[in-house]
């Protein structure tokens, strides 16, 4: 069996690995950025879909936005650490806000 590595968006074979490498790099990499944020990139610019790694670092902010034209839905799965989440309404009031903790069981 090969050992994993990181590997580039490889459209010829069809698959990307997601390695604890992958996300280390890539966490490194965003810590120092001004912005502490740095994407990896699974889909093609030309794709309908866009499929994503981020890494958010501490002291890094996502302003609220949203998708509309053409409507896109956004989904989280927490690889590590914590982050905290608000959701707002049409009209932006806060509808929901979350804590999502890596380290947090049940």
């Amino acid at each position: 069996m090969r050992s994993a590595r990181i590997l580039e968006n490889m459209p010829n074979k069809g698959y990307t690995l997601l390695t604890q490498e992958l996300i280390i790099s890539l966490s490194n990499k965003a810590s120092e950025l001004p912005r502490k944020r740095k994407n990896y990139n699974f889909h093609e610019l030309n794709d309908n879909v866009q499929r994503m790694l981020n890494a958010v670092e501490p002291d890094s902010y996502v302003r609220p936005h949203r998708h509309q034209l053409p409507a896109k839905v956004e989904s989280f799965i927490l690889l590590a650490g914590k982050l905290g989440l608000i959701i707002y309404g049409d009209d932006g009031s806060v509808t929901e806000c979350f804590i999502l903790d890596k380290e947090i069981k049940g």
